[in-house]
């Protein structure tokens, strides 16, 4: 999936290490908007974002097993899927291990966080802490489908079973082309 400022603020803030985190909202942001190609210049670069669907699952570690879970997707007829353990393992530098899923088809499970942030004259300092035993699951679809179908089981059990038929709204960056873009937000179980 192209790169674009919103996923870009959004996984720095899941890729966190876990904990109580500080992160200076300003340099972030920054360092963002100067490595957009074009951007704040007469001319854009390569494009910004990509057209995609994207459910986000609240999740509840307590009321969900433990293992691998395999989750699959069927958008307009056709079947993408991935297997990732939850809850997911902790990297030794902190924040979460990546899932490996089918081309097309990506899923970021990270601690769900209460953040605060504090203004600055130089931006601000963003502080968030996790919530012991609440997740976050993210599922991206790329593309524009206009029904996906999602499945969840671990050992053989469903835990999620939720279809959708997307409502696009465009997404025009500061810079580059317009994108479709869809979200959803379901709970597990």
């Amino acid at each position: 999936m192209k790169w674009n400022h919103a996923s870009f603020v959004a996984t720095t803030a899941f890729r966190a290490k876990a904990g109580k985190v500080a992160i200076v909202a300003g340099a972030v942001l920054a360092a963002a908007w100067a490595w957009l190609p074009g951007c704040g210049s007469s001319s854009c670069g390569q494009p910004t974002c990509s057209d995609g669907f994207s459910a986000v699952i609240k999740i509840d570690q307590s009321a969900l097993p433990s293992g691998d879970h395999t989750l699959t997707v069927e958008k307009d007829g056709t079947a993408i899927s991935c297997t990732f353990a939850f809850p997911p393992p902790t990297l030794p530098g902190g924040g979460t291990a990546e899932t490996q899923c089918a081309v097309g088809l990506s899923v970021m499970v990270v601690p769900d966080q209460t953040c605060t942030f504090e203004p600055s004259v130089t931006g601000g300092i963003q502080t968030c802490v996790d919530n012991p035993g609440k997740y976050n699951e993210t599922i991206s679809v790329v593309g524009t489908p206009t029904t996906v179908h999602v499945q969840q089981a671990v050992g053989g059990t469903i835990l999620l079973d939720q279809s959708a038929t997307p409502t696009y709204a465009d997404y025009h960056p500061s810079c580059g082309p317009v994108c479709k873009e869809a979200l959803v937000t379901w709970t597990m179980p």
